[in-house]
């Protein structure tokens, strides 16, 4: 079994089907179980990815604002200072999870896709009434919708033929029935269509919300990177 989950790369305990994952690495398992982090979120944290700021620094070299002798991070060992153009990759998302953003970003997103998905649904609820109007409904459906009517407008009364039930209505005057149930659906229809467009600006200042945060967030590090990063002071 060792030489299979060398071959598979994968754990033993997996290959005997006691957990699920077949990371063989079992402190990134522990990491996982104890987060809720997925197995390969748990390992790019771990990893020691950097980003090259070389190329972004151009510009600044380019207006000879690099020529400062004590530009940079001094080593004692070569008795000189040195300018640290990787940045780690762990750092930036460290400082992320430790500001409020941990919880305001995904508060915010969950918002979003909630009023988005309320949105299209009532669009689609919209779409398939206005469709409907000019159908003759079945007559457990349009009593029903009758019912609805009734329970949410008690002070618009529908018109009704005289002396005659919705039953006998619907089997004796059918183009009546579609008539009233047009004008049910008519108000149906408008009246989710204001929804929709309620939710979708609900939508887009969940959207607005997010961006300003993590604008305001990564704006306010920036500003942090000018005062006490490896460049010199301004």
């Amino acid at each position: 079994m060792l030489a299979y989950s060398i071959l598979f790369d994968c754990s033993m305990d997996y290959l005997y089907g006691k957990i699920e994952d077949k990371c063989p690495n079992v402190e990134v398992l522990n990491i996982s179980n104890k987060t809720g982090l997925s197995v390969k979120a748990v390992k790019r944290l771990m990893s020691s990815e950097e980003i090259c700021i070389e190329d972004f620094l151009q510009t600044v070299y380019n207006y000879g604002l690099l020529d400062d002798p004590k530009c940079g991070t001094y080593d004692p060992e070569l008795d000189d200072f040195f300018l640290e153009t990787y940045a780690p990759i762990s750092t930036f998302w460290s400082e992320l999870i430790e500001s409020d953003l941990f919880t305001q970003l995904p508060e915010s997103w969950y918002r979003m896709a909630c009023a988005l998905y309320t949105s299209k649904a009532i669009k689609m609820v919209a779409d398939n009434a206005k469709s409907e109007w000019d159908e003759l409904p079945t007559l457990e459906d349009f009593l029903s919708w009758v019912e609805t009517w009734e329970t949410f407008h008690p002070d618009e009364p529908l018109a009704r033929m005289y002396n005659m039930t919705w039953e006998e209505t619907y089997n004796k005057e059918p183009e009546f029935i579609k008539q009233v149930y047009r004008e049910i659906r008519y108000n149906h229809y408008y009246s989710s269509v204001d929804r929709e467009e309620e939710y979708e600006t609900a939508y887009w200042g969940c959207a607005g919300k997010f961006d300003r945060s993590a604008l305001d967030f990564f704006h306010g590090k920036a500003e942090d990177w000018c005062l006490s990063g490896p460049l010199p002071r301004l």
